[in-house]
């Protein structure tokens, strides 16, 4: 469930109302949203800032506390270019969910972070959580939890403000809060997850849902966006070969997760990106109930089998004729032919 998402159901039940893309039903001090649902590929975020999502050194997608998230082995990581939109420096939030490992890779270990050394939300060896922020040149520490980070699924929120105080939260409980902090120096390279800036003390464990607002949440905000696992998420995820595979054979099975609302399923295949993306004519399989289907094989799609050497593209719309926001357009995957 994407916290955009929320926006999205609350706005589509006013009369007359048409949104001519999700984003416009998001709160615009949502500037990071990482719901992790892709199962393949690289992530996207929801915000309506649309900011460019890439993964370093490969973290697992894996099963999270609703659809899919990404473990991290103490090597890899998530990295969100920094941009004036996400100058996180004087009032913001930092919400996620995490299921850490034991032991952890080192005595401190960065679940979110921005900039080198600009602020953090930190695990260390003793179980405790830490935030730390640079103002000023001066690394220093704002607030340390008084409970550990247990390894069950916990959703973590952070409230910084400079006018207000500095407090961290688990399940919506208050962990730990610190005097007022300073204003936080200018972030510089990226948001990470995982890991710092420039991909150093990393973490172990899965994150999922990873929320960044330029603005305090109160606590019933908190509390809302935490109960929002859970809620339907309505796109077509987990697609079987994952993104990107290389074939060995002329003809493949594609298989996928279905939306939580779906009846049916359009399928569409072609080897041109943007023609998919469109549903020109020509990509369009056709609409079924089952989620699976396969080509390359006389009497199915592409039946003279898939050239080699050849990138194929594929997208599944999830339907639902009794659902006002369907069809949902899913990501375009794909895969490639190597013979």
């Amino acid at each position: 469930m994407s916290i955009k998402l929320i926006y999205l159901f609350s706005f589509v039940l006013l009369p007359g109302l048409v949104l001519t893309s999700a984003a416009e039903a998001a709160d615009p001090s949502l500037v990071l949203y990482l719901p992790f649902n892709e199962g393949a590929g690289e992530p996207k975020d929801f915000s309506a800032y649309d900011n460019e999502v890439e993964l370093v050194n490969d973290p697992l997608w894996v099963d999270g506390k609703y659809g899919k998230a990404l473990e991290f082995d103490g090597t890899n990581y998530v990295r969100i270019l920094i941009n004036e939109t996400l100058q996180l420096r004087e009032s913001f939030t930092v919400e996620f969910w995490v299921q850490r490992e034991e032991p952890q890779p080192a005595t401190w270990n960065y679940m979110v972070a921005g900039g080198t050394l600009m602020w953090a939300v930190i695990v260390n060896a003793d179980q405790n959580v830490y935030v730390w922020t640079r103002s000023g040149g001066t690394w220093g520490q704002r607030l340390v939890t008084t409970v550990p980070l247990t390894t069950d699924w916990t959703h973590v929120a952070l409230t910084y403000d400079v006018g207000s105080g500095v407090a961290l939260y688990f399940n919506d409980e208050k962990a730990g809060e610190g005097q007022t902090p300073p204003i936080v120096d200018e972030l510089d390279d990226s948001i990470m997850v995982g890991a710092r800036t420039p991909g150093q003390e990393f973490f172990s464990g899965i994150i999922d849902e990873v929320a960044l607002y330029n603005r305090i949440l109160t606590l019933d905000e908190i509390r809302t966006d935490m109960e929002a696992v859970g809620e339907p998420w309505p796109y077509a995820i987990g697609p079987t070969p994952s993104e990107g595979t290389l074939l060995e054979d002329t003809w493949v099975s594609l298989a996928w997760g279905a939306g939580d609302f779906a009846i049916s399923h359009d399928v569409y295949m072609g080897e041109n990106f943007d023609d998919v993306d469109a549903g020109a004519e020509g990509t369009f399989i056709g609409n079924q109930t089952a989620t699976f289907f396969v080509a390359g094989f006389p009497g199915f799609a592409f039946p003279d089998g898939l050239v080699p050497g050849t990138t194929y593209y594929w997208r599944i719309d999830e339907i639902n004729d009794t659902e006002p926001n369907s069809p949902w357009k899913g990501d375009i995957w794909s895969f490639r032919d190597r013979k």
